[in-house]
């Protein structure tokens, strides 16, 4: 089963952990994900973890590193070789935080929320999230701009390194602010 959306889990107890990191170009454009992958294989898991994690060992799995690896990428495989559409109803079926009380952290605030649905909109929300953020700074670079405002007596001819066009286009406009 999978919860919310990183952690795996065998009878209420989470064996595994994926997290996944994007890296931006300069310009905020998502470039590549980097995944991080943990399995709790085998071994005595700490006290405090008792009856919230365990391992596939006390699962009565009996795997080698290199058997689960191997199992993984043939899924990992099969997966992005898949239909979109019932990888994302697969993931439904198998997710238990629907119907159930979370916690919801979003920006500054906290509230607690129970999640109805998975939309198929989370992808795009996710493929957008980059140019919703730029626009989002550009806009308030924008604002912070317009607010800074030029003398009304500036000599646009004074200026080293204005070509002569935008030199007589700004005296002939003159324009109130950098924005």
């Amino acid at each position: 089963d999978i919860k919310w959306v990183n952690d795996l889990y065998i009878h209420n107890r989470k064996v595994a952990g994926i997290l996944a990191e994007g890296v931006l170009t300069p310009e905020g454009d998502l470039s590549a994900v980097v995944l991080g992958i943990g399995i709790n294989l085998y071994g005595t898991l700490p006290a405090e973890l008792d009856g919230i994690a365990t391992t596939l060992e006390q699962q009565g799995a009996t795997l080698s590193r290199e058997d689960v690896a191997a199992a993984f990428l043939n899924e990992w495989e099969r997966v992005c070789a898949a239909d979109p559409t019932a990888t994302m109803e697969e993931y439904r079926h198998r997710n238990l935080v629907l119907g159930r009380q979370v916690t919801v952290m979003r920006g500054g605030e906290t509230f607690a929320a129970v999640p109805e649905s998975i939309t198929d909109e989370v992808e795009i929300q996710i493929k957008y999230a980059g140019y919703l953020a730029r626009q989002e700074k550009q806009v308030a670079e924008f604002k912070k701009e317009e607010s800074r405002l030029l003398p009304a007596d500036i000599d646009y001819n004074s200026i080293a390194g204005l070509r002569l066009e935008a030199k007589e286009k700004l005296a002939q406009i003159k324009p109130l602010s950098i924005g």
